[in-house]
């Protein structure tokens, strides 16, 4: 068991996860954690944890207020007591889910303590793999799932795309209002034709579109449709 967790320390990209919260936005580290939280949705069971998870994500956009996001940490607190104290074990699967949906809810802690993003990819690696019964190829496919959401929602932050101000104003503001949508209904296979308009208005920018156009799963905080509408 010990090998196992030696590969797993030494592949998974937590380092180049606090780098990234670190000079990303909250937002980004946020709904990172949220996209891990929901590798494990179908091992989420209580409905505090669910209802936190969902208050996460919106308050990761501005959709919910710190109010909000304050009282289903104590919701999910709760749950978590009350799955802790029906469990025989510490160390269970619905513990564990319930600590990467309170991670989702955190606030961003001291430089010296372990990010919030990176507590929540780590429990929920603990669900996938329902530790500690872990086998090393879990061990790859669990870096590399990590790998993808972090190419999915912080992409290159060492080669920043250039958005010309003309490209979103072009036609009737239509590459804007194109974003809006995908984004607000979560249309993500639109996104192509996004890559399209945005090609018609001049845009040359090849990585953002090559992204776009990428069939991969995309996500709520896609650095290709963050960088279209200008968000971080």
């Amino acid at each position: 068991m010990s090998d196992v967790w030696t590969r797993f320390y030494r592949t998974h990209p937590n380092a180049h996860v606090r780098h990234l919260c670190d000079v990303a936005s909250e937002r980004k580290a946020r709904l990172f954690a949220v996209a891990c939280a929901k590798r494990i949705w179908n091992r989420i069971f209580d409905e505090r944890l669910r209802q936190g998870l969902t208050i996460a994500e919106r308050f990761a956009d501005g959709e919910a207020t710190e109010a909000e996001r304050y009282q289903a940490f104590r919701d999910v607190d709760l749950a978590s007591r009350e799955i802790l104290a029906n469990n025989r074990y510490f160390f269970s699967m619905e513990v564990y889910a319930a600590s990467v949906v309170a991670q989702c809810l955190s606030r961003p802690v001291l430089q010296d303590e372990p990010h919030f993003a990176i507590s929540a990819g780590m429990y929920s690696m603990y669900v996938v793999t329902e530790w500690p019964s872990v086998r090393p190829e879990q061990i790859d496919q669990e870096v590399h799932a990590h790998e993808q959401l972090l190419g999915e929602i912080f992409g290159n932050l060492q080669q920043p795309i250039r958005m010309e101000p003309e490209w979103r104003t072009a036609n009737q503001h239509r590459v804007m209002e194109l974003a809006r949508s995908i984004y607000s209904e979560r249309t993500y296979h639109y996104l192509p034709i996004l890559a399209d308009a945005l090609e018609d208005v001049g845009c040359d920018q090849s990585a953002l579109l090559e992204h776009l156009r990428a069939q991969r799963q995309h996500l709520r905080g896609c650095w290709a449709l963050d960088a279209v509408l200008g968000w971080e």
